[in-house]
């Protein structure tokens, strides 16, 4: 990115140099009636050369050190100073070439020089290439400096979002390996065996994690079987009376998916919709629509729930702001005393 934009810069150079040459040699020549004299190409090779000289001093040299609210005053100066040095040196050298004497001569014989009013022209030539010449540097070093503040605001944005996904993701892990730990524990009470398949079931849930929670994203159908694992290990917590509903589509092998990033949602459905008094329902539905993957999960309200928002759902939805910006619709309600959840995440950008 970096070459490509020197390249751009270099060629961008070449052809601004390429077009003044173009209005000295070329143009101006063609606003004579008669042909012009050597000089004419030696005063304006002279003056291109002065002008690619001021243009490299003024960006390269004067305008990195220019603090516009300290010492903007000082630089206007110099650069007076050089449009000065410019005008009269180029004066000084079109009277040892005799330039507007022999162009005068060729264009008005027998007519008197002027050479007062002649030298007030040229000097407001001279000035007015100075000042497109210093305005051309001056915008080139503005624009430059406003796209290096930009690239240098993207890279800390960038940094600062992923030193804070991997907060988000090490805050993640622990949470559920607490409330799984949790599950098992109770779980050991009632029915060894089960809690036994279940130590089986986490063991395969860790190594997922340990092997595929570092990647920026893993494998849909493989997030998918994850979260599998993890509602057949939720199922030995349910009461008889409990009822869950699971319903998965089909995925598409295609896809890739951010990991982990559903599994907050779905623990907080076991977390709180769980009775261990009535009967109850917890519905998993995930479906893929083309892109499209859609998470829709229900509990029944069994305590009312706490002002406080849980450190997990928090951090999902930042990671789904800092990895899905505008690529995902996530909304909670509350409707018949059951608590819906609905995530939309669009899978492709």
């Amino acid at each position: 990115m970096i070459k490509k934009l020197k390249t751009y810069t270099t060629l961008f150079h070449l052809l601004g140099w390429l077009l003044l040459c173009l209005i000295f040699f070329v143009l101006f020549p063609l606003l004579y009636p008669v042909a012009l004299h050597i000089e004419h190409y030696l005063y304006h090779l002279v003056l291109l050369l002065a002008c690619i000289g001021f243009y490299y001093v003024n960006t390269k040299l004067l305008l990195p050190h220019v603090h516009w609210q300290k010492n903007a005053w000082l630089y206007g100066i110099t650069l007076l100073l050089m449009m000065v040095v410019l005008i009269v040196g180029m004066n000084q050298f079109e009277q040892v070439l005799d330039l507007n004497i022999k162009i005068h001569r060729a264009l008005h014989p027998g007519q008197a020089y002027l050479s007062k009013r002649n030298g007030f022209f040229i000097s407001a030539y001279l000035s007015v290439f100075t000042v497109f010449i210093f305005g051309i540097g001056i915008a080139e070093f503005l624009v430059k400096r406003w796209n290096l503040n930009e690239r240098i605001k993207i890279q800390l944005e960038q940094g600062k979002a992923v030193a804070e996904l991997a907060t988000l993701k090490a805050q993640i892990n622990p949470h559920f390996i607490f409330n799984t730990l949790n599950t098992i524990h109770g779980l050991s009470y009632m029915d060894v065996d089960h809690s036994r398949k279940a130590l089986v079931d986490l063991s395969k849930m860790m190594r997922y994690m340990m092997n595929e929670d570092q990647l920026e994203s893993v494998a849909l159908v493989d997030e998918i079987r994850f979260i599998e694992h993890y509602i057949d290990l939720m199922r030995y917590r349910l009461p008889d009376h409990m009822e869950l509903d699971v319903a998965i589509s089909r995925m598409d092998n295609s896809y890739t998916i951010a990991p982990m990033i559903l599994l907050t949602l779905i623990e907080n459905v076991f977390k709180h919709g769980i009775s261990t008094e009535k009967a109850a329902k917890i519905a998993i539905h995930i479906q893929l629509n083309n892109d499209q993957l859609h998470l829709n999960l229900s509990n029944e309200i069994i305590h009312q729930a706490r002002k406080t928002k849980g450190i997990g759902i928090e951090n999902t939805k930042k990671r789904l702001v800092l990895l899905y910006p505008n690529r995902f619709m996530y909304s909670t309600k509350i409707e018949n005393n059951r608590y819906i959840c609905q995530l939309t995440i669009q899978l492709t950008e």
